[in-house]
């Protein structure tokens, strides 16, 4: 066996094995070997980190204000990254930087497009139920699917297209849980 390593340019020394410097054409083989594989780590670390911040990523979402379509406890969701804002759809999960705390990601639903007109407050609890609002151009309206427990655009208006972050589309976690989302909303004229 020592033999077969010396052959292929290693030694064996002390139980332990060790590269042996081999030089070719006056170049470091090992050094340059070494080179290419913190190369190719460093792309791939690279590609991951682009590909989690701007086209999928694994997502963890949590809390009351979602009940029942996600656990209060959490679960793992896949979130779609490479989204157009514009093409969102009424149903649709989205996550987006919170308006009352730009530190804070939220997930809701998205039920108002623009130019829909939405009533502010369904349940009377943050205004008359008879309020109705234009949503702007470049907004959609959001709210949780639990509405006792979800701040959403209830409390703080449209939300800006340009705070949406991503789209939710498949839970993964819990596995006995795991589906793709589809919209089950429906849109009254």
């Amino acid at each position: 066996m020592a033999a077969t390593w010396r052959a292929l340019g290693w030694c064996l020394e002390d139980c332990s094995v060790q590269p042996r410097t081999l030089v070719e054409g006056g170049t470091n083989a090992t050094v340059l070997a070494s080179r290419r594989i913190q190369d190719s780590s460093a792309n791939v670390g690279c590609a991951l980190h682009l590909i989690g911040e701007h086209v999928v990523t694994i997502s963890f979402v949590e809390g009351p204000s979602m009940f029942p379509t996600m656990n209060m406890t959490g679960e793992a969701t896949i979130e779609l990254k490479w989204i157009n804002p514009h093409n969102l759809q009424r149903g649709d999960l989205v996550t987006y930087v919170s308006p009352l705390d730009p530190a804070r990601r939220v997930c809701k639903r998205v039920t108002g497009l623009p130019g829909d007109i939405v009533c502010v407050d369904p349940t009377g609890q943050y205004a008359p139920s008879t309020e109705h609002v234009v949503i702007p151009k470049n907004h959609i309206w959001v709210t949780g699917d639990n509405l006792p427990w979800s701040r959403d655009s209830r409390m703080y208006g449209p939300v800006p297209l340009g705070l949406v972050k991503g789209k939710l589309w498949a839970r993964i976690w819990p596995i006995r849980d795991r589906t793709i989302f589809h919209s089950t909303f429906e849109f009254i004229d």
